[in-house]
C-alpha cells in the first residue's frame, strides 16, 4: 500500500507529530443526539507509527457523549458490570492480574471509568478493602454506590477546585481499564491522572491490542467506531507513559470475552510512577500495530459482501433493523443498508430507545409484534443471541443476520 501522507487535524497523541499516513477513511451514520463526527481518517503517525483517528471532534464532544449517551448504564446489556458469566470471568481475571502486582489488601485503589463497578466488586471479592470508583455517568455511579462502594461522578477532565483531594487521593493504585482508547486529549488526561497516583504508586492500564486486530476479525471494520479513537499496543503505551516518568513493570497480551462467542484482543501494562520530572523520551516506532491494522482493513474489504443488502435496497422491501450500535452505524455509512426501506430500528438498550437514526426512531423489540416483514439483525457480538430472542418472541418474521 502506497503511503498517502497528510497534515493531520489532530496531532499524534504520542509524539505530537503533525503528519500522518491515511490508512482508511471510516464513515458512519450518527444518531441525532450523539453530536460526534460522521467520518474520520484512520492515520498512522509518520514519526512514531502510532495509529489513531484524525477526528475533527473536540474533547468536550466526547465528554458530553459519555455523560448523556453512555452505553454502559444498562446493567443487563453492557459489559463491565459482571452481569453475565463471561463478563464476570473477565473481570475476575483482571482483578487477579492487579492482585499479583499489588499484594497489599489495604492499598487505596481507584478505578477511573468504572462503569457499573464490576471490577471493583471483583477486587473486593479478592480481599481489597479500600476501593473507589469514578465515572461520568450518574446512573452508573448510583448503581455502584448501591453495592456499598464509594463512587463519584467525574472523569479524566474534572477541573473543579479540590476535586482530586475530595475523592480521597492520591492513591496507591489507579486503574484505567479500557478507557484511554476513548480519550482525545491524552496529554491533559494523563496530567490529571498523575495527580491521583502516589509516587511509587501503580498505574494499571488495559486497552484493546491493535497489534492483534488482524488475528480477531470480528466484523468488517469492527475496530473503527465512534468511540475507539486510539489504537494502542505495549510499545505505544510505554512511549506515552514514559513521558510522565512512569517505569513499566509488566506488560502482557490476553484475549477477553466480549460476548458469549466473541473474544477480543487486549493488552495490559502496569507502571510505577517515579519522582522524575516530565521529560520527552524519543518514541520507539510502533510498526506492528500499523501492519496489523492494514491487514484488518484488507480483511474487512474482502469480507464486506453486500449482495443481500443490494437486493433489499433494489426491491425496497420494508425491513426492521435490530441493533442500533456501532456495527449498524458503520453498515449504514458504508453499505447499501443506508439505501434500504427501513421502517424502524429496535434495540434492547433503553439508552438507545428514543434516538433517531436517519430520522427513524429506535424502539424496543416489542415493536416487532406489529411488523410482519424481514428483520435484519445487525450486531457484531450478539447476533445469535438476538436471533434466539426473536424466535422466543414467537415472531414469524424472516430473519437476516448480517
Amino acid at each position: 500500500m502506497q503511503a498517502m501522507f497528510k497534515k493531520v487535524r489532530r496531532p499524534c497523541p504520542i509524539c505530537m507529530g503533525d503528519t500522518g499516513d491515511v490508512l482508511h477513511h471510516q464513515r458512519f451514520v450518527i444518531p441525532d443526539r450523539y453530536r460526534l463526527p460522521d467520518s474520520y481518517d484512520v492515520v498512522s503517525c509518520k514519526r512514531c507509527g502510532f495509529v489513531y483517528a484524525d477526528t475533527p471532534a473536540r474533547q468536550e464532544d466526547y465528554d458530553r457523549y459519555y455523560k448523556e449517551c453512555s452505553i454502559y448504564e444498562d446493567v443487563e446489556l453492557a459489559s463491565g458490570g459482571g452481569a453475565t458469566e463471561w463478563d464476570a470471568r473477565r473481570l475476575d481475571r483482571t482483578a487477579a492480574d492487579i492482585e499479583r502486582i499489588l499484594s497489599d489488601k489495604n492499598a487505596a485503589i481507584v478505578d477511573l471509568g468504572c462503569a457499573n463497578g464490576g471490577l471493583l466488586m471483583a477486587l473486593k471479592d479478592r480481599g481489597f478493602l479500600n476501593v473507589t470508583g469514578i465515572d461520568p455517568s450518574p446512573t452508573c455511579v448510583a448503581h455502584v454506590g448501591n453495592q456499598g462502594i464509594r463512587c463519584f461522578v467525574g472523569g479524566l477532565f474534572a477541573n473543579e477546585p479540590n476535586w482530586f483531594s475530595a475523592i480521597g487521593g492520591p492513591f496507591d493504585c489507579v486503574i484505567l481499564c479500557h478507557v484511554l482508547e476513548h480519550v482525545l486529549d491524552l496529554k491533559t488526561a494523563l496530567e490529571n491522572v498523575m495527580q491521583l497516583v502516589k509516587t511509587n504508586g501503580i498505574l494499571y492500564i488495559e486497552v484493546p491490542n491493535a497489534s492483534r486486530y488482524a488475528d480477531c476479525p470480528v466484523a468488517p471494520y469492527y475496530y473503527f467506531d465512534c468511540e475507539h479513537i486510539n489504537h494502542f499496543e505495549g510499545i505505544s503505551m510505554s512511549n506515552l507513559l514514559g513521558q510522565y516518568g512512569c517505569r513499566p513493570i509488566e506488560s502482557r497480551e490476553k484475549e477477553i470475552q466480549v460476548s458469549d462467542s466473541v473474544a477480543y484482543p487486549a493488552v495490559y501494562c502496569a507502571f510505577v510512577k517515579t519522582d522524575r520530572r516530565l521529560i520527552f523520551i524519543a518514541p520507539v516506532p510502533d510498526l506492528k500495530s500499523r501492519q496489523s491494522i492494514l491487514a484488518h482493513i484488507e480483511i474487512s474489504y474482502r469480507g464486506s459482501g453486500t449482495k443481500t443488502l443490494e437486493d433489499l435496497a433494489r426491491n425496497q422491501t420494508e425491513i426492521i433493523v435490530w441493533g442500533a450500535g456501532s456495527h449498524t452505524l458503520r453498515l449504514l455509512g458504508n453499505t447499501p443498508l443506508g439505501k434500504c426501506n427501513i421502517a424502524g430500528f429496535v434495540d434492547k438498550d433503553s439508552k438507545k430507545q428514543g434516538l433517531k437514526i436517519m430520522d427513524i426512531p429506535v424502539r424496543s423489540p416489542a415493536f416487532l409484534r406489529s411488523f410482519t416483514g424481514p428483520v435484519v439483525i445487525c450486531s457484531a457480538l450478539h447476533s445469535q443471541e438476538i436471533l434466539r430472542e426473536l424466535r422466543g418472541m414467537e415472531c414469524k418474521n424472516e430473519a437476516i443476520v448480517l
